[in-house]
């Protein structure tokens, strides 16, 4: 399987960088992934492929250290998003870059994000234990 990836680390027009690598490595994803987990930022993961059915995208959104996970699944009559949901966590409001999430769609832990997007890479998809509709 072929992936890339478009990221961007930062706020605002002035204050980001960003890109978009084709055929990427885990190397390139681990490095960028380190880049804007730290701080605020977003990177999706894109399979490069013809078939428009199954995971397609892998998305993380973050902002100093709250993680959203997203993932965009095609099943031939459109688009719908499999997200990372903690039950036992408050539904407490999470701004994340401007946007208004429930704190049970929010990770903070580094490990499991790196994890996630391991799996993608490896399987092209993530499992739905962990990423549900």
């Amino acid at each position: 399987m072929k992936f890339s990836i478009s990221w961007a680390k930062g706020i605002g027009i002035n204050n980001s960088i960003g890109g978009t690598i084709d055929n990427v490595t885990w190397e390139q994803i681990d490095e960028k992934l380190k880049l804007i987990i730290k701080e605020s930022g977003s990177l999706g993961l894109d399979i490069l492929k013809e078939i428009d059915e199954g995971p397609c995208r892998l998305e993380i959104i973050t902002e100093k250290g709250a993680f959203l996970l997203l993932l965009v699944d095609e099943d031939g009559n459109g688009n719908f998003v499999r997200e990372y949901f903690n039950p036992n966590t408050d539904d407490t409001k999470i701004f994340i870059r401007g946007n208004q999430y429930s704190g049970r769609t929010i990770s903070y832990d580094e490990d499991f994000v790196f994890s996630v997007f391991k799996e993608f890479f490896t399987t092209g998809n993530v499992s739905e234990e962990i990423l549900s509709r």
